[in-house]
C-alpha cells in the first residue's frame, strides 16, 4: 500500500483520478487494512490475545524463528552491518511486547491498547527486516558465485548484462536500504511505545472537540 500511495504522490493530483491506473491500485490495496477486521481490531487482537496465546509460546516461537535467521546470517561476515541492527530490533521488540503485556494487567490497561496499532506496525517492520536479512543471506553467496567477484565495481558492471547478477544485487541493496534506513525509524517507534504516554487516555472526551 505504501508503494501505491507513493505512486499517487508521484502523479500528483492526476494520480487521484481514474485517468491513471494508480488510483485503482491504491483502492485495491486499501482493502487489506479493513478486510476481516480493521487494522485497529487486528492490533488489539495481537496485543490482547496473540501475544498471550499458549502462555506466550506462539510469540516466543516467532521470535526464535527470526533468531535462527540472524544466527545463520552471522556466519556470513559481509552481512555484519545488516545482522546487528536486526538483532537489536528483535531484542527491542521482545522488551516492547513484554512491557505492553505488563501494562495490560494494571488498572491503566487502556494505555497499552492506545499503543496496540504502533505495536502492530513494529511487528510488521521487524518481520520485514527478518525477510530482507533472510534473502540477503541467500543472495550474497549466489551473487559472488555468478559475478565471480565480490567487488562492487565488477558487480555493477556485470549487472548491466546479466539478469541474475542484477537480481541478486537488487535483493542485497533492498535489504541494506530497509535495514539501515527504515529499521532505525522502527526503533524510534518502539522507544515511543516503551514510554507509554497516557495523554490520549487521560484527556477528557470533550477535549477532542477542539
Amino acid at each position: 500500500m505504501f508503494i501505491c500511495d507513493q505512486a499517487v504522490q508521484i502523479y500528483g493530483g492526476y494520480g487521484y483520478t481514474k485517468a491513471y491506473p494508480v488510483e485503482q491500485l491504491m483502492r485495491d490495496c486499501k482493502i487489506a487494512t479493513i478486510w476481516e477486521g480493521t487494522n485497529g481490531i487486528q492490533a488489539m487482537d495481537l496485543l490482547g490475545r496473540k501475544l498471550k496465546m499458549n502462555q506466550g509460546k506462539a510469540f516466543l516461537d516467532f521470535m526464535k524463528e527470526i533468531q535462527k535467521c540472524i544466527d545463520h546470517a552471522k556466519t556470513i561476515q559481509k552481512l555484519k552491518a545488516l545482522v546487528n541492527p536486526v538483532e537489536n530490533a528483535l531484542t527491542r521488540l521482545s522488551d516492547t511486547a513484554n512491557h505492553l503485556g505488563a501494562i495490560i494487567l494494571l488498572p491503566g490497561f487502556k494505555t497499552a491498547f492506545a499503543y496496540a496499532h504502533p505495536l502492530l506496525e513494529v511487528v510488521g517492520d521487524v518481520s520485514m527486516a527478518w525477510m530482507h536479512l533472510w534473502r540477503a543471506a541467500v543472495a550474497l553467496p549466489k551473487l559472488e558465485t555468478i559475478a565471480g567477484s565480490s567487488s562492487p565495481e565488477v558487480i555493477l558492471e556485470k549487472a548491466d548484462k546479466n539478469k541474475e547478477v542484477a537480481f541478486y544485487d537488487g535483493l542485497l541493496k533492498t535489504a541494506e536500504y530497509f535495514i539501515q534506513s527504515m529499521l532505525p525509524v522502527t526503533m524510534g517507534k518502539m522507544d515511543a511505545i516503551m514510554a507509554a504516554n497516557s495523554s490520549l487516555v487521560d484527556m477528557h472526551q470533550k477535549s477532542f472537540g477542539g
